[in-house]
């Protein structure tokens, strides 16, 4: 039967270990956390269990056990793993399997502890490893081929298109070590690189490499930097384009909340701000210039090349202007040792790849500017938040006393880094930290009319 909790319905919460024995937690269970970041390849999961001691010896619970669950939700139904007919939860439809059981008390009677969960792919991330070579093919072949054939997940993989082709030998590296170890080389641009004299910039410059690999209520996902950014996702390289917003979320301040009312499900709770640009770390890491010293162990060469993230940057989340790069001067200096001679030459090598010798320089300079701006905000449980995803926040602008206007530097999109729906007695919310590269709006690319009928819409779901 299912069990109602403030709006919140577990419609079933099962365990069960490798001999089919299972027990339904639904009465038992009084928080769920469940947590995503775009920087992690898996999901999480904590259970906080109340019960008789028996609850543990029965089963008896242990590592890797299966858990399935579907909760009710105002926001839509959240679910990981299925049940059959039987009652037995459903191999490989999403359920998480317990690798920690903490907070146990073995000398009361009764109960209190907390179960870790993640999904099964990390299990096999520890026991699979990728051998042998990797034919010359574009890089999202490759991730393909580690997610479905080395990991063997039945989840959907949402896999950017890649135009660079590499070679490589798996050196029994962890799948998901590879599959991250392959995101700076990953270029999403028709092309990569410079016209002009080796060694340079100068001329016309293409495309910014970087992927990041990480798992969300979609499955694993292998996505550039860029189109996390965009306004708008170009799916499978089809015309159609899909808008990723879900709508705007405000802060109204610490006021009273008026029941029954739609907008209430869109208001920012709590907020605060993790960390702002920093220029002192930015121009240590370089983020805004820097230089690479290639060595070819080949033929002892020395390469010299310059970057400059003005030069390259053709997406971003923040609308005041151009990035702000305070200094033209590189300030980072970084010696490094090319794929000449491992790979082969030609069209086996990196010269006909697709790849510039700038594509580490432009991701790492890519993958910092990303993280310079962070916030933290808590809004009413929406379980059809993603990691991944981006959405839009409006903060007041305090002046005198009155917070009668939108500040125009602060608010605007935001990108879910990490995102955590906490179910508990007393209320259900989802928390999140946003970040983005620049302060203030971007202009829409769509007529202003049809986005404000989109967000007033998707805010009345």
């Amino acid at each position: 039967m299912a069990i109602g909790v403030e709006g919140l319905v577990y419609q079933y919460l099962q365990i069960q270990n490798k001999n089919g024995r299972k027990l339904d937690l639904s009465n038992s269970v009084i928080e769920t956390d469940y947590y995503e970041d775009i920087l992690q390849p898996f999901v999480t999961l904590k259970l906080k269990i109340t019960s008789t001691y028996n609850i543990v010896s029965e089963l008896p619970i242990r590592s890797g056990e299966l858990v399935a669950l579907k909760y009710s939700t105002p926001s839509g139904t959240f679910t990981l793993g299925d049940l059959d007919g039987n009652g037995d939860i459903v191999e490989e439809s999403g359920e998480m399997r317990v690798y920690k059981v903490s907070g146990l008390d073995a000398e009361r009677q009764s109960a209190f502890f907390t179960l870790h969960l993640i999904s099964p792919e990390y299990f096999a991330d520890r026991t699979e490893r990728c051998r042998g070579k990797f034919q010359y093919q574009t890089i999202d072949k490759h991730v393909e081929h580690i997610l479905k054939k080395v990991i063997k997940t039945k989840k959907k993989c949402n896999i950017d298109t890649v135009i660079n082709s590499y070679s490589f030998q798996g050196n029994n590296r962890k799948p998901f070590h590879t599959l991250q170890w392959l995101g700076p080389k990953s270029i999403s641009s028709t092309r990569s690189g410079s016209k002009g004299e080796e060694g340079t910039l100068q001329g016309e410059a293409y495309g910014v490499a970087g992927y990041l690999c990480f798992e969300n209520a979609d499955g694993f996902n292998y996505k550039s930097l860029e189109s996390l950014v965009a306004e708008t996702n170009v799916l499978n390289g089809d015309a159609d384009k899909k808008d990723v917003q879900h709508g705007t979320y405000s802060w109204t301040g610490l006021g009273g909340i008026e029941q029954n009312k739609p907008e209430n499900n869109v208001r920012i709770l709590n907020y605060f701000l993790q960390r702002n640009i920093n220029l002192k770390q930015a121009l240590t890491l370089g983020v805004y210039a820097n230089q690479t010293t290639f060595i070819n162990l080949q033929n002892r060469e020395v390469t010299v090349y310059k970057y400059n993230l003005a030069e390259e940057l053709t997406e971003k989340l923040g609308g005041e202007g151009d990035i702000d790069v305070p200094v033209e001067q590189i300030s980072r200096f970084m010696v490094k040792t090319s794929d000449h001679g491992f790979m082969g030459v030609g069209k086996k090598g990196i010269e006909e790849s697709g790849r510039d010798r700038t594509d580490d320089a432009k991701s790492y300079a890519r993958y910092n500017l990303l993280f310079t701006q962070a916030l933290f905000i808590q809004v009413p449980c929406n379980t059809k938040l993603k990691v991944g995803d981006i959405i839009r926040c409006d903060f007041p602008r305090l002046r005198e006393g009155k917070a009668d206007e939108v500040d125009k530097s602060a608010s605007g999109k935001y990108l879910i880094k990490e995102l955590c729906h906490h179910f508990m007695i007393a209320k259900n919310v989802t928390s999140m930290k946003l970040i983005r590269d620049s302060y203030g709006f971007s202009e829409p690319k769509i007529p202003t009319y049809i986005v404000m009928y989109i967000l007033y819409t998707e805010a009345k779901l």
